[in-house]
């Protein structure tokens, strides 16, 4: 919950914490949750400022550390440095000294690249000892887009053709959610949100994740179109959600918002959950220059006047 946090509220942020943030990823001394944090954070920003931190993390002897560097990579292949990144990733590609997983990571974001610029990997990954990454090359046509890719991945989303992880939702949205018109995100929201009911309570946290990245694209870009679904989680919350969620309210919540932070806060006992709901909703207040004699503020006083008092900012 703490590497959720930092990533939702830093995204958010996006470059004006780059600096910060891209020496955590190569201070070899801070924590592999901290680092990959940072990482995802550049994924999910495009930051230029994170570049060179991510390079560098593609040689950590961390495997998870590596595979967040490559996301994060993935982003700058069509870039002004793309020539740098793909020769990196084509590197790794084919290093047969690295773990497969890590080798498939680095095809995958390769092979968003047209043919012409591919062809020398391709020829020598067609007969790749690893039959996935094989498989990969096998399946890639010239003039089509990777299957699995995030653009073609969040249209089927949309269309209803969910991947089997929600993780893949939320990088395809990490790196290609601008992709979508609005109503499509809306679109995608509704599906990810009915999917993530129908699954077992053991399964619904990846889906729940992948539905607050969507939101927080929808903040990134001002829109508030999906607000209601925000409101409702929250106001449903009775334990911690993704913090994608507060994210995008720190963005984009209003005085409708407010009734929903509040009831979450008198429902839960987690500390924790509780200072990041009224941080949320003393960001919102500012935000909005809400006062005490606010209708949404006041009907909030008569409902829950100790969590009113409990959360309305404090003067100075």
């Amino acid at each position: 919950m703490v590497r959720e946090a930092a990533v939702a509220r830093l995204t958010v942020i996006g470059a004006r914490a780059a600096s910060a943030l891209a020496a955590i990823v190569v201070d070899r001394h801070a924590s592999p949750i901290a680092r990959i944090a940072a990482l995802r954070v550049f994924e999910a920003t495009a930051a230029s400022k994170g570049l060179g931190s991510a390079l560098a993390a593609v040689g950590d002897t961390n495997d998870d550390v590596v595979q967040a560097a490559i996301a994060a990579l993935a982003t700058h292949v069509r870039g002004a440095e793309g020539a740098v990144v793909v020769d990196r990733l084509a590197a790794i590609a084919l290093d047969h000294q690295r773990a497969g997983p890590i080798r498939e990571a680095a095809v995958r974001a390769l092979l968003d690249l047209d043919t012409s610029s591919l062809r020398p990997l391709l020829t020598a990954l067609r007969r790749d000892q690893s039959p996935e990454i094989a498989a990969l090359v096998a399946n890639r046509r010239a003039g089509q887009p990777l299957p699995d890719g995030p653009d073609e991945l969040l249209v089927r989303a949309v269309d209803g053709r969910l991947p089997a992880d929600g993780e893949m939702v939320r990088r395809a949205l990490a790196r290609g959610g601008d992709v979508l018109t609005l109503p499509n995100v809306l679109t995608l929201i509704e599906r990810l949100r009915d999917h993530e009911r129908a699954q077992p309570a053991a399964d619904r946290g990846q889906w729940q994740t992948a539905r607050a990245a969507a939101h927080l694209a929808l903040a990134r870009r001002g829109s508030r179109i999906a607000l209601y679904d925000l409101r409702e989680t929250i106001e449903h919350a009775r334990e911690p959600v993704a913090m994608e969620f507060l994210a995008a309210l720190d963005t984009l919540g209003d005085a409708s918002c407010v009734e929903a932070v509040a009831k979450a806060y008198g429902a839960t006992k987690d500390a924790w959950w509780q200072g990041h709901l009224a941080r949320t909703f003393r960001t919102i207040v500012r935000r909005e220059a809400l006062t005490r004699r606010h209708a949404a503020v006041r009907r909030l006083k008569e409902r829950d006047p100790r969590a009113l008092a409990e959360l309305w900012p404090r003067s100075g």
